[in-house]
């Protein structure tokens, strides 16, 4: 890349400060394979501050065959929060095409991002094969989930368990009861499935005297072998009132 830039400018083609601008871009990349981890974070932080200069360049490398550079470069991406917006198609392939890691840092990425990413997210709810890892990334857009929250009901009864629970924890996070969501949500506590149990109960307990209908279900959540649902419904019917 740094070589095309510099051959287009000598050539007339890019202007001189647009070329250096890509050069300075390629060269802060190429410190992604650094030893040091401090290293790969300073470049993070300066191609987060080139924003949209360095956009075209990172979006690439979202699906790059080495990890530290799909890594980092989502990292960059994040850091540059609403600024990124227009990486939010390629960040969201990479969230179901990456590896695990990666995913774990490209969901991330798109929390930062905000409200521009809740619309394709919300439109993955429905592919199981995709549901986890979308709600994964909705979870942590918070107060930008109002969009979602039709998509994000439906997944809390269809799909996985463990991608159903991060659709459960997702609705937490936005800050207000969803009073369609009770139904779904007190069928979680009592699924059998640990995992969904426990995270149900915290979003229930969040929703205090609002949640009051899933209390008969938290009862029974409380005679659980497991003891960590125990005492998630044990906290979850304190904050209810019951």
């Amino acid at each position: 890349m740094r070589r095309t830039l510099l051959l287009l400018a000598l050539a007339g083609v890019l202007p001189a400060p647009l070329a250096a601008q890509g050069d300075r871009v390629a060269a802060l990349i190429a410190r992604f394979a650094d030893p040091a981890n401090t290293a790969r974070q300073a470049a993070a932080d300066s191609l987060a501050a080139l924003a949209a200069d360095a956009i075209p360049a990172l979006v690439p490398l979202l699906g790059d065959p080495v990890h530290e550079r799909r890594y980092w470069a989502a990292e960059a991406l994040g850091r540059m929060g609403a600024g990124a917006a227009p990486a939010v198609p390629a960040l969201v392939d990479a969230l179901f095409t990456s590896d695990r890691f990666a995913r774990s840092r490209v969901a991330a990425a798109l929390g930062r991002v905000g409200a521009a990413a809740v619309p394709p997210l919300a439109a993955a709810l429905p592919d199981t094969a995709r549901q986890f890892w979308a709600a994964l990334a909705l979870a942590r857009l918070g107060p930008h989930l109002e969009p979602a929250v039709p998509a994000l009901v439906r997944a809390l009864g269809e799909g996985p368990m463990l991608a159903r629970a991060e659709a459960a924890v997702a609705l937490g996070e936005l800050g207000r009861p969803v009073p369609e969501a009770l139904p779904a949500l007190t069928a979680l506590v009592s699924s059998g499935d640990p995992w969904c149990q426990t995270r149900a109960a915290i979003v229930l307990g969040g929703w205090g005297a609002a949640a009051t209908s899933a209390a008969p279900a938290l009862e029974r959540a409380r005679t659980s072998d497991h003891p960590d649902v125990r005492a998630r419904a044990e906290e979850a019917l304190r904050r209810i009132g019951s």
